[in-house]
């Protein structure tokens, strides 16, 4: 069964997470503690096919790829996937949208 979560929240370039090499900026911190507020828990899911779409303002000067690792470790903190290693194919798409969002869907492989 299809998992579709919103996430209304301004999606975090990886390029703002870490200060120096080793340390987390503050601005990630917020970003991680408004995002674990608002995803709910769920049973976790190994296995899957995961498509992100990302709705940001200022689309044409965010690369896509900065914006997937910070909301796969958010996913896998929050307990919603197993570890992002068993995800068996990504799809992320960022598209221009006043309201800055991050729409996720989840789809457990079947056997």
């Amino acid at each position: 069964m299809k998992k579709l979560i919103t996430i209304p929240i301004k999606p975090i370039s990886v390029n703002k997470v870490w200060q120096g090499r080793r340390f987390k900026t503050a601005e990630y911190k917020k970003w991680r503690e408004e995002a674990m507020w608002l995803l709910s828990k769920q049973k976790p899911i190994k296995e899957c096919t995961l498509i992100l779409d990302f709705y940001v303002k200022n689309a044409t000067m965010t690369d896509v790829d900065n914006l997937i690792k910070p909301t796969l470790d958010a996913l896998v903190e929050k307990g919603l996937l197993v570890d992002d290693r068993y995800i068996t194919s990504l799809t992320a798409t960022k598209h221009k949208g006043k309201e800055e969002r991050i729409v996720i869907q989840i789809i457990p492989e079947t056997l």
